[in-house]
């Protein structure tokens, strides 16, 4: 592998970690956090995808660092959430040590089809 399509798969990663975090922060239902994750698969497809989340609204909205009230915010996931977004070098170093393991193990298991 070089060094350049591995940059490119961590960063790749990277993305898909970033769009779970904010579909999760925004309570995106499966089907845009679907679509925001598979985007990233299709070369240039996250910008046509990001225009629609704009547009559509579910990028609006700060960032949940509190309980709001809403029975949602009682799910283990929100709790979760909400600790690591109010330490951002927490959710920072999470989130690195999340995206290297999969790539790690990705590295391990090797490309599609062998390394033929």
């Amino acid at each position: 592998m070089s060094i350049g399509g591995g940059i490119h798969g961590f960063v790749f990663l990277a993305y898909g970690a970033t769009a779970v975090l904010v579909a999760l922060n925004q309570r995106w239902g499966f089907g845009p956090a679907a679509v925001a994750i598979v985007s990233a698969v299709i070369p240039y497809a996250t910008i046509p995808t990001e225009i629609w989340l704009q547009r559509s609204g579910r990028l609006r909205g700060a960032w949940r660092l509190d309980d709001s009230g809403d029975p949602r915010d009682r799910r283990p996931i929100d709790r979760v959430l909400r600790f690591f977004l109010r330490r951002p070098w927490a959710l920072g170093l999470a989130l690195v040590a999340v995206v290297a393991v999969v790539f790690v193990v990705l590295l391990i298991v090797g490309p599609p089809g062998g390394k033929g």
